[in-house]
């Protein structure tokens, strides 16, 4: 499944992403906490696969310090630190 998820230094800031879109990790993470389940992502975003939506997962478990930094980030870019 990690072969889903893939890096590139040019696209979403070199973050992981789900292979052929510009869907970050962390936007499936932030996705399940709204949403509650993979359904309903599925509906927001159709393009993609109940096995993008694991992969992510998946990935996220396995890196999840890495992927919590990337939040911390954007948290500060949005309060402007």
């Amino acid at each position: 499944m990690t072969d889903r998820i893939i890096t590139k230094d040019d696209v979403c800031g070199g973050r992981p992403i789900i292979r052929g879109t510009r869907i970050t990790v962390l936007d499936i993470v932030n996705y399940m906490e709204i949403y509650g389940d993979r359904d309903r992502i599925l509906q927001a975003l159709p393009h993609l696969t109940i096995k993008d939506i694991d992969a992510a997962l998946n990935y996220y478990r396995e890196h999840t310090e890495e992927i919590e930094d990337y939040r911390k980030e954007e948290e500060k870019f949005e309060i402007g630190v």
